[in-house]
């Protein structure tokens, strides 16, 4: 069993849909921990999986057994050094941004990019074009992962939503980062508009398409597969064993509610 983190008002279907992807990766029965809110005492000999976004995070310490991939840090660095430097191996980080940042801290790190650019390949029909939070261009359906306060459960059936439009799609137009990276892995094509990168939130979250040379103002189709292998290649030394990915991965249901 694996430990991974779960949301309560992160407001970002994104969060969501990283989890998802972490636990196909991992392809065994999960239990969730909430991002932003104390580690529970149970089920600490299970090896907690923490990746996406930790810089709003609340643990008071690292819990033993954690793996550290594919983080991305920002704002609370120098307060969560400690934190991520006791975890006692190399870190995986998300971005160029917080591989530099942890070399500053003087914490090893590997960049492995995102566990979203794990999905496998589509080949089959597709259909419809999508806007996701950005002006709606012609002739496109238009989406959105700003997500209120929602349940969990409700959190995880919206991302495997998201993801089978995403898989399917003609084209999406969007500046979400987590839209951008499944999409490069579905091989659907996917524009970010120039436009839409002002006002972006955090632009150093999107270091990580400057490493991919992801272009501006075209749709774009790129072989991620390299970052694929990265992802999991440190995935697999850090828990030591191989992955076999899942289709239907089940939804993690916070710790007490799954035992």
């Amino acid at each position: 069993m694996y430990r991974v983190l779960i949301y309560k008002d992160s407001g970002n279907l994104g969060d969501a849909i990283q989890t998802l992807a972490l636990c196909r990766l991992l392809a065994k029965k999960c239990c969730g921990v909430y991002r932003d809110l104390p580690v529970p005492d149970k089920c600490q000999e299970a090896p907690l999986i923490a990746n996406g976004y930790l810089g709003s995070s609340a643990f008071p310490t690292l819990p033993r057994n954690a793996v550290l991939t594919g983080i991305h840090i920002a704002g609370r660095e120098r307060e969560l050094s400690s934190w991520i430097r006791s975890s006692g191996d190399a870190v995986g980080a998300r971005d160029p941004y917080t591989q530099h940042l942890l070399k500053s801290l003087r914490v090893e790190s590997e960049m492995i990019g995102c566990a979203t650019l794990t999905f496998e390949r589509y080949r089959g029909v597709r259909s419809r074009r999508y806007s996701i939070d950005i002006s709606p261009r012609p002739n496109t359906i238009t989406l959105t992962n700003r997500i209120g306060r929602m349940p969990w459960k409700e959190q995880w059936e919206l991302a495997e939503t998201r993801l089978q439009q995403l898989r399917t799609a003609e084209i999406v137009y969007t500046n979400r980062l987590h839209v951008i990276l499944p999409c490069l892995a579905f091989g659907t094509p996917v524009e970010f508009p120039l436009d839409a990168l002002s006002g972006l939130f955090e632009k150093a979250r999107i270091s990580l398409l400057n490493a991919i040379d992801f272009p501006y103002d075209t749709p774009v189709e790129l072989d991620v597969s390299g970052f694929s292998e990265r992802y999991c290649s440190f995935l697999e030394r850090r828990l030591n064993r191989c992955l076999h990915p899942t289709q239907a991965p089940e939804c993690p249901l916070p710790i007490g509610e799954a035992l």
